[in-house]
């Protein structure tokens, strides 16, 4: 019969948990990888309302594998709350085959993450890329009116000549 560490099973549930809310998570953000090619705006909407649930779910997840290596580790989490345990923490309070499970499942959430980040940036750089592009299409369009004298404050009488005949070319050659 081979002892575990107390809560050890507990963590690793919910270690397998957060892999897989994780996977989810990665799914939303290729999903909205979609979207944004396809600018589908309904798309994009549920998307960010999937994507803001995943993370309360993994939020919750982390705060409770804090406090499943708190109590691994003998903290009192209320008292060190404000404490983060990294998982490399625990290995040395872990049997060795613990060890070895705790640390193929942090590589696998480290590699998540990665993944996670990745997709992420690209997702916001091709937004930001987006809103630029507009941004600078509204420039160009509002500007050029702006500019235009003939949609001044003056309205019409500002492209008229002396003689009251609009001026459509310009004078200045």
């Amino acid at each position: 019969m081979t002892t575990t560490t107390p809560y050890f099973d507990t963590l690793m549930g919910h270690l397998n948990k957060q892999v897989s809310y994780t996977l989810t998570f990665i799914h939303i953000l290729d999903q909205e990888q979609a979207g944004l090619l396809k600018m589908g705006m309904s798309i994009l909407m549920q998307i960010s309302k999937q994507k803001e649930n995943g993370l309360r779910q993994m939020i919750y997840l982390d705060n409770q594998i804090q406090e499943t290596a708190a109590a691994i580790l003998g903290l009192d989490a209320e008292r060190d709350k404000d404490a983060v345990i990294q998982l490399s923490d625990l290995i040395p309070c872990l049997h060795v085959a613990e060890a070895e499970q705790l640390e193929k499942i942090r590589q696998t959430l480290i590699r998540l993450r990665a993944d996670i980040d990745r997709k992420s940036y690209i997702n916001h750089s091709f937004t930001e890329d987006t809103l630029r592009y507009l941004g600078d299409a509204i420039a160009l369009i509002s500007t050029g009116l702006g500019t235009d004298p003939t949609y001044s404050s003056r309205g019409l009488m500002a492209k008229m000549d002396k003689a009251g005949r609009p001026s459509l070319l310009s004078r200045e050659v």
